[in-house]
């Protein structure tokens, strides 16, 4: 990412963490589980609670409002970015990918499906992708919207 265009995201964030009385430390970052065209943008603030919300989904809004306010100010497509608040999302795709492990094994020893509770597009991506080579499993998606859920079954041999 190009450094205009990460100083344009980080006037952005200091902007609308201003209204939050924060002072917000941005840095960006590759990390391996993401693709190579997708930039974590990671934000240390003081109390990220309220950026964060419930479930990260404030962190979500203030994402899709970050790709609005970047589209009306410039007119262009909005980068590719993930944005993290105080280390949640890399906390929260830790907790999914060892989730995602100890579901396998369950469901591989009681050789019966679980249902994962509902997760956004993003979670349910990681989850998949972290069963996607475990040879005991299938995983599948169901439902709609905010109450769509994984569905993790035994491989049928």
């Amino acid at each position: 990412m190009e450094k205009e265009t990460q100083a344009k995201i980080k006037d952005i964030i200091t902007g609308i963490c201003s209204f939050y009385g924060q002072k917000p430390k941005v840095s960006f970052s590759t990390p391996e589980d993401l693709d190579d065209k997708t930039i974590e943008v990671n934000v240390e603030v003081s109390d990220g609670s309220a950026l964060i919300g419930t479930d990260g989904n404030n962190l979500v809004a203030l994402q899709h409002l970050i790709r609005v306010i970047w589209r009306r100010q410039t007119q262009y497509p909005s980068p590719r970015f993930l944005l993290d608040i105080n280390g949640y999302r890399q906390e929260r795709r830790e907790y999914l990918r060892e989730l995602a492990k100890e579901t396998a094994d369950r469901v591989s020893t009681e050789n019966r499906l679980v249902v994962l509770k509902p997760m956004n597009a993003f979670e349910r991506r990681l989850v998949h992708l972290a069963l996607a080579a475990d040879d005991r499993v299938l995983t599948e998606s169901l439902g709609e919207e905010r109450e769509r859920r994984i569905i993790v079954k035994p491989k049928t041999n």
